[in-house]
């Protein structure tokens, strides 16, 4: 039984070819290869004696000595050359770079190159793009952790990738499947709350993911009116922050057309009403995406599952016009 993320590089394979897997260390995926008919021939390729022994010790465990060949290789220097597709899968996308950059230019079978890196994915697609590959086909598998899979040949891409395919994938973006959808989200929201803390660095990756999950109309922001100095808008602000829901919070205090905005929608929306009669400014207000304006951001929590976190210091009444509130 091999990892879930090995099942799915092996199904990016096109059958019946010559595969070399470089970095096998234990063989598993040639040995899946071969045991279920999916290719003609494997090279397991490890630069290490120690891995490779353990590969050829599986492959001589599963009768397929002569049919899955162990060869010790630094990257593809002695992979032989009949060779059809190269997987590479397990290490840093800069360690696969300097395989593909060391000896890719020897192969002239090279039908499908499939790599899956463990860290700075977003390198492999910008080596893809810059050489003018065509990424064929790409997955994102959840196996206590998230690994994105690419597979490409070396037929001329019809144009350059633009930055969010560089980061997420065109493919993926394409497809955008339930698991990929879950990546977005997360990754998201862990960028997200790091922002919040401290402002990040390099703010490439969080504006994309921002534009992709906001840019294609299946997630929108919701917006907050508010107030820094507003208990009850500090705590939506903290429910909010701690769950990864993302927002958009415009502070009416600070400029004169959003406050202007906010009290056009206090003075023609009914759900104001109740907030004038008991001398309330109405604050946190929430505008959905659709327009949709309502003030108890209490229940929208949970309404999504949500509960609600306890009360830090003081507890203070809403915001009031008399002032006793803030």
């Amino acid at each position: 039984m091999i990892s879930k993320r090995l099942f799915q590089i092996a199904n990016m394979i096109p059958k019946d070819m010559i595969v070399a897997d470089i970095g096998t260390d234990h063989a598993f995926l040639p040995v899946y290869l071969m045991e279920n008919g999916l290719a003609k021939k494997v090279y397991a390729c490890d630069n290490k004696e120690g891995p490779l022994s353990g590969a050829i010790a599986h492959i001589e465990e599963a009768n397929l000595t002569g049919s899955v060949i162990p060869i010790l290789s630094d990257g593809l220097t002695d992979v032989p050359k009949d060779t059809e597709v190269i997987t590479i899968s397990g290490m840093g996308s800069e360690l696969i770079l300097e395989i593909l950059n060391a000896h890719l230019s020897g192969f002239e079978n090279i039908q499908r190159i499939i790599v899956q890196g463990n860290t700075s994915v977003q390198k492999l697609r910008q080596y893809i793009s810059e050489h003018n590959y065509r990424i064929v086909d790409e997955c994102v598998v959840e196996e206590y952790k998230y690994y994105q899979i690419i597979s490409f040949d070396l037929t001329p891409a019809e144009r350059p990738l633009e930055a969010e395919e560089v980061w997420l994938g065109p493919v993926n973006i394409r497809k955008r499947s339930e698991t990929f959808e879950k990546y977005l989200h997360e990754r998201y929201n862990y960028l997200y709350k790091l922002n919040l803390e401290h402002p990040l660095k390099d703010q490439r990756e969080f504006l994309v993911l921002k534009k992709v999950l906001t840019g294609y109309g299946e997630r929108k922001m919701l917006t907050i009116y508010g107030s820094a100095m507003c208990p009850d808008c500090v705590a939506c602000k903290r429910n909010f922050d701690f769950y990864g829901i993302e927002y958009h919070f415009i502070d009416i205090n600070l400029k004169l057309h959003d406050l202007a905005d906010f009290l056009s929608l206090r003075d023609k929306l009914p759900v104001f009403d109740h907030c004038k009669e008991i001398g309330d400014i109405g604050l946190p207000a929430l505008v959905k995406e659709d327009g949709e304006v309502f003030l108890n951001w209490e229940g929208y929590l949970r309404e999504k599952g949500y509960e609600v976190l306890p009360e830090e210091g003081e507890i203070k009444a809403a915001c009031s016009l008399d002032r006793k509130g803030c």
